[in-house]
């Protein structure tokens, strides 16, 4: 056998004969960075999972879920304990139409109508606390005219009809050795229907501010 025989010879030292394409080798930084592409997708596969888990488990209030939802939280609303008058007592008068509260310490007293030329009281009422009196008298006249006597006066509303208070911060007729602020006292008259209802306050009464809450109170009925 001729080795020398061209047509012994292999293909690709034949003049004119194809080659074979070798491929080029893949650098080393590509391939560590697929391999890193690679090992965080395997990674995330997992924690995709899970998540989707728990959405799935929170919408569908499946374990452990169930007893963990927070409860709405209520919007705020008026309380007893926000209310000053909260406990108070309530004094009602169907007769004439009228109520307010007091403390419940405050002591509720009853006095005698009084009928006699000048002045026509049908109902006189007191609530006495400490140091400080609260009345309500109803007449059938036109009271004593404050406004001749007092020392001041504001403009109020007590049940939604404006009026006067007419304060006497000094008290009136103020005797011996007396406590300005202990004589001091209010009046304010409110003319409604056929009856005049004054309220009084007496004791620590230059301004109707610590007789404010139950002023507030104070409202007709009829």
């Amino acid at each position: 056998m001729d080795l020398n025989d061209p047509a012994r010879q292999p293909v690709s030292d034949m003049p004119g004969a194809p080659t074979e394409s070798v491929p080029s080798p893949i650098p080393d930084s590509i391939s560590a960075t697929r391999n890193k592409i690679g090992v965080k997708l395997l990674l995330s596969i997992p924690l995709i999972v899970l998540i989707g888990y728990f959405i799935l488990a929170y919408t569908q209030d499946w374990w452990p879920w169930n007893g963990l939802k927070l409860s709405p939280v209520p919007s705020a609303s008026p309380t007893a304990s926000q209310d000053p008058t909260a406990g108070w007592k309530t004094y009602t008068n169907t007769q004439y139409g009228f109520e307010f509260k007091y403390p419940q310490s405050w002591v509720f007293e009853d006095h005698s109508p009084t009928i006699d030329e000048v002045n026509k009281i049908l109902l006189s009422i007191t609530i006495a606390g400490p140091n400080q009196n609260f009345s309500v008298r109803v007449y059938q006249n036109e009271p004593l005219r404050y406004a001749e006597l007092t020392q001041t006066k504001t403009s109020t509303e007590i049940s939604g009809l404006p009026t006067t208070a007419y304060l006497f911060p000094e008290g009136y007729e103020c005797y011996g050795d007396g406590d300005p602020v202990q004589c001091s006292f209010f009046a304010i008259p409110v003319k409604r229907g056929n009856y005049w209802y004054v309220l009084e306050g007496r004791g620590n009464a230059r301004d109707l501010a610590s007789y404010s809450q139950i002023l507030s109170t104070f409202k007709f009925t009829n």
